[in-house]
């Protein structure tokens, strides 16, 4: 009887045993098919979509120019107005913007004949001083995104650091923005993440002069601004990239960053 007891609790210390494996090999099954999932990134292939249908303008690129009006062939500065082609409130409101920012850094031109008499230029152009605005347009897989440069000029200086800098991502599947704080998470990144990847490339940068640190570090860190001096976007290499001002002693200089998909 003894020992058909210690049989049966065998068995049952047997059937524990394989239960448990069964519910172990379950979850982790589960959650190796949950990581994979996750790991899923805006960027690999959706559903088949009629990108047409998202567009305004069927003939033309998501991202167009119009109005280009030159201004100087020596500068090649030309005044233009980027165009998004989606069909949704927040491309129309971004196309808007941007044509209030250029036709206001319009206004800021000026031609040789209202340089005072006593300024010395140091260029042979046409133009006394003016803001430029400059474009680029970065696209990869479902998402394109329109960056925005103003750089100041000046025939006593030349061409400025970019001072003012916007970035715009579109989803070309919803037509709508996807803004930093959206990317950062798609790339499993934070901005305070991001902002110590610049200290440590600033610290590896930095040069004294006279002993004095020619990079001004914690002011530069301090003063990110979204769409003002610190941008993201994703380059055409599916890298994401931080673009900002840095800080110094001289002249201010823009500087990137970027990581890949974690």
């Amino acid at each position: 009887m003894k020992e058909e007891s210690n049989a049966y609790l065998g068995f049952g210390c047997f059937f524990l045993f394989i239960l448990g494996i069964v519910v172990v090999g379950s979850f982790l099954l589960y959650q190796s098919k949950r990581e994979k999932v996750e790991e899923q990134t805006f960027y690999e292939e959706q559903e088949p979509v009629s990108y047409s249908n998202l567009k305004v303008d069927q003939t033309k690129d998501f991202v167009y120019y119009e109005q280009e009006e030159n201004i100087s062939q020596e500068l090649s500065l030309v005044y233009k107005y980027p165009v998004v082609n989606l069909n949704s409130e927040g491309a129309k409101e971004v196309t808007a913007t941007i044509k209030d920012l250029v036709d206001q850094k319009k206004t800021t031109l000026l031609r040789m004949q209202a340089k005072p008499a006593d300024i010395v230029c140091t260029t042979s152009t046409d133009i006394y001083q003016a803001e430029i605005v400059d474009f680029g347009i970065f696209s990869y897989d479902n998402y394109i995104t329109l960056v925005v440069y103003v750089s100041p000029y000046s025939c006593v200086s030349g061409l400025s650091t970019i001072v003012e800098m916007q970035s715009y991502t579109f989803s070309v599947i919803t037509g709508e923005l996807v803004f930093f704080e959206e990317l950062l998470k798609m790339y499993r990144t934070t901005l305070s993440e991001m902002k110590l990847l610049v200290r440590e490339e600033l610290m590896e940068n930095q040069t004294y002069v006279e002993g004095v640190p020619y990079i001004r570090i914690d002011e530069t860190i301090a003063s990110f601004k979204e769409n003002v001096n610190m941008i993201f976007y994703v380059d055409e290499s599916g890298e994401l990239v931080m673009k900002y001002v840095v800080k110094t002693n001289g002249v201010d200089y823009n500087d990137t960053i970027s990581i890949s998909l974690k």
